[in-house]
């Protein structure tokens, strides 16, 4: 029951340090490195500079899209395998 919670808030920060409506570039250099491991900043800034300026994303961009995606689904597929049994005896 507790993990609802953890699990919400976790969502949140994730969701407000998400650079959505502003510029990966207006946040201070130290804070930057910090909010890049964000798993959905690479994936949004690259999508803002094909919709946005008609550019792809660099080699560099496409690894910071694809790495934290991979790191997440493996996590959370290795979670699931783990509690697998657990929950299908509560479901």
């Amino acid at each position: 029951r507790d993990v609802a919670y953890l699990v919400t808030t976790g969502l949140t920060l994730l969701y407000w340090l998400t650079p959505l409506i502003y510029e990966i570039e207006r946040i201070p250099y130290p804070y930057r490195t910090v909010w890049r491991c964000n798993p959905l900043c690479g994936i949004l800034t690259g999508l803002r500079g094909a919709v946005m300026l008609g550019e792809w994303p660099s080699l560099l961009g496409w690894a910071g899209i694809v790495i934290p995606t991979l790191l997440v689904f493996a996590v959370g597929w290795l979670t699931f395998r783990y509690y697998e049994r657990l929950v299908l005896d509560y479901v």
